[in-house]
Formats: C-alpha cells, sequence, structure tokens
C-alpha cells in the first residue's frame, strides 16, 4: 500500500507479484480495503456537493421583492399592470405617459425600507416625492387613492422619472430602470438616485420597465479591449480602454473591429455594428464578434456600439474615431445622440450629408459618407 496525499492506495499488482502463495487473500485484503477507500471518497464527494451547491436555491428566489407597476397613458388610461423588468406603456404609437403608480411585495422578508419615486413633468417640473405601497396593493387600486407621481386628467406628458430604495432594503438590493422616450427611444438601465429621461427637452416618456436586483457582493467594475484591421497592418494588437487602436500619420483605414467587454459583480455586454463601404450598415455583433470586412478592401466610415444588461446602470462607454479629412471628432457617449436628432451634417458639401442609423437607441458615433475611419479610441466612465 503506498500513500499519495491524503488518500491511500492499493497496488494491487504489487500485492499479487509478492505474494504468490496468498494470492486469494491478498486479494481479498485489498478488495476490502479498497472498498472501505470508495465509500469515503464517495462520502467525501457526497460531502462536497453539499458544500459547492447554493443552501436553497428556490428560497433564494423567492426572497426577491416584487415590484409592480402601472402607467396612466394618454388615449389609453390606466393600463394593466407589470412586473419586474417587463413593459408599462407603449412604444412606436407616440402616447405619451402622464403618471405611474408603484408597489413592492416582499417574498418571505420583513427588511425595514421601501421605494420612492419622482416625476418630472410638462409644466410643473420635479414634483414631490412619492413612497410606493410596500404591502403588495395592486398598482391600479393606488392610482385610484392618488397614491401614484404624475398628473392625469390634465393631458401633461412626464419627461423623466427617478426613484430609490431605502431603509434596509437599500442595503440588499439595488432598483434597476429604463424608460422609452420620444425620439431616443429606450435610455440605458439607470441605477436608484439617478435620472431616466431628459429635462428641459420637451420629450415625452412613452414606456417604462423597472426591476430589483440583489446588491452586487463586490463593487460593479468594466473593463473593454478592442483590436482593429487595418489596412496593409492586418489585425492589430488588442489595447485596453482608453487607449489608441490603429495608425497615426499613415493614411491607413481601418476595415474591422472587434471589441471585448469583461464584467464583475453585475451582468454585461456590448453590442456594436458598422457602416461599410459600398455594403451600408451591417448587422449587430457582440462580445470580441467581427464587425466590418478583411480582405476585401472597404473602409469602415461610421460605428456606433451601446452596452447591453445591468453594467448599464454603472458605467457609461465613451469613444470617438480619428477620420479622413476631418480629424479626431467629439466623444460619443452611451445612451446619448452625438448632436440634434443624431445628424452630422458637411460644412462643405451636401452631397456629404451623414447617414443616420434607424436602430433601436444606442451610442452612436456618425461619420461623414466616403470619409475612412483611421483609429479609435474608447474608454469607460
Amino acid at each position: 500500500m503506498t500513500r499519495t496525499g491524503k488518500f491511500y492506495i492499493i497496488n494491487v499488482n504489487y500485492v499479487i507479484y509478492k505474494n504468490q502463495v496468498k494470492e486469494k487473500r491478498a486479494f481479498k485484503d485489498a478488495y476490502r480495503i479498497m472498498k472501505k477507500i470508495g465509500a469515503f471518497l464517495l462520502s467525501l464527494v457526497m460531502l462536497l456537493s453539499v458544500i459547492v451547491l447554493p443552501t436553497n436555491t428556490t428560497q433564494a428566489a423567492e426572497a426577491m421583492p416584487t415590484v409592480s407597476y402601472s402607467v396612466h397613458a394618454q388615449s389609453y388610461g390606466w393600463m394593466n399592470p407589470a412586473q419586474n423588468g417587463k413593459t408599462a406603456g407603449t412604444t412606436g404609437k407616440g402616447k405619451r405617459l402622464e403618471a405611474i403608480a408603484i408597489s413592492l411585495k416582499q417574498n418571505g422578508t420583513s427588511y425595514a425600507g421601501g421605494l420612492r419615486y419622482q416625476a418630472h413633468v410638462q409644466t410643473y417640473g420635479w414634483m414631490n416625492w412619492v413612497d410606493a405601497d410596500t404591502n403588495g396593493a395592486s398598482p391600479r387600486s393606488l392610482a385610484d387613492k392618488g397614491q401614484y407621481a404624475g398628473t392625469v386628467g390634465k393631458s401633461k406628458r412626464m419627461e423623466a422619472i427617478r426613484m430609490e430604495l431605502t431603509g434596509e432594503l437599500a442595503n440588499r438590493y439595488e432598483v434597476l430602470y429604463r424608460v422609452h422616450m420620444q425620439t431616443y427611444g429606450w435610455s440605458s438601465w439607470t441605477k436608484g438616485g439617478d435620472t431616466a429621461g431628459t429635462v428641459g427637452q420637451g420629450k415625452r416618456l412613452e414606456a417604462i420597465e423597472i426591476k430589483l436586483i440583489q446588491k452586487p457582493s463586490v463593487t460593479p467594475a468594466a473593463t473593454v479591449n478592442y483590436q482593429v484591421h487595418a489596412q496593409s497592418y492586418g489585425w492589430m494588437n488588442t489595447v485596453p480602454g482608453g487607449t489608441i487602436a490603429g495608425t497615426t500619420g499613415k493614411g491607413k483605414r481601418l476595415e474591422a473591429i472587434k471589441i471585448d467587454l469583461k464584467t464583475q459583480g453585475v451582468t454585461g455586454g456590448i453590442v456594436y455594428n458598422t457602416h461599410v463601404q459600398s455594403l451600408g450598415w451591417t448587422k449587430d455583433v457582440s462580445n470580441n464578434g467581427v464587425s466590418g470586412t478583411t480582405g476585401q478592401s472597404k473602409r469602415i466610415e461610421a460605428i456606433c456600439m451601446h452596452l447591453t444588461g445591468d453594467i448599464t446602470a454603472y458605467y457609461d462607454i465613451y469613444y470617438r474615431v480619428h477620420c479622413q479629412s476631418l480629424g479626431w471628432l467629439d466623444w460619443a457617449k452611451n445612451g446619448q445622440p452625438m448632436v440634434e436628432n443624431g445628424w452630422r451634417q458637411s460644412r462643405s458639401s451636401s452631397s456629404k450629408r451623414a447617414e443616420r442609423h434607424r436602430g433601436q437607441r444606442r451610442s452612436r458615433m456618425f461619420i461623414l459618407n466616403h470619409q475612412r475611419l483611421r483609429r479609435i479610441h474608447m474608454r469607460f466612465v
């Protein structure tokens, strides 16, 4: 019998070879010992399984509070309640939100605290804070009692909203929300205390989604790395956020790009696409996918990108590009258009009108037609 680490292993061949006369007895002894070792290992595996698996996954899921909300929309009145990240309101119909009622229900827990919210309304500005019901009441019944933010019967649009958890609930959970806005579409996820929507632009809210997540056990973090395919060079070295990718002073076009996002503490990813010479806008790709072309000598003329998942509540991605004739353009930020209505107009010729990407609202960088990109620069804030 030999010893390896903490476990004893029978070398059966050795025992049989040295004890031919006692072969049967040695074999039986070895078999009995191996059975004991096997039983020990089995019990160890069972013990490790208990340690690794969650204590009670069902109970943990049930303990998450439920957030319910109902909106009062133009032409519709009070709409059916939505829960836990589902959409309340309308999209694509041009109907304003006028009021919202929110209810919070703890499932199997009784932590102190609650949720409060505040609406920015046409003509009125920021209105008073409203406390969400914490007994799981129907949002529709709250509306009947006047427990809502916004106005009813005055044809006033909601333009922005903010909300926050209080007490012990704020120590255990994070409230995330996003809104669908006139002109801009869906915003990024916003975390408690921050404003979702616009102020001073006269843009209506049209829909909203609200959810609670477990407060991250570690500080949410994100890192971005990117790699470009450049004329004459092929794929260049991968560089981290805050570093310029491409060439300087050599007039070499960018032809393709890969962007990789890593997150810690929360979910998240990055989606991006490019406008390519003679091909137009390419399809969206995500997390290290190739956008653009290789081996076709086609220049990238524009790029747009946006973050996805809960990381959008904690970070914005900024990026800018250096392009032929124009040099460095201004920084673009996740969730904001470059200029009014997303257009960039040529200063010298109407024939060089900028294209407008007509997809879902996202960070974007618009480059004039027929202008090649030479390098790109990104950073997180």
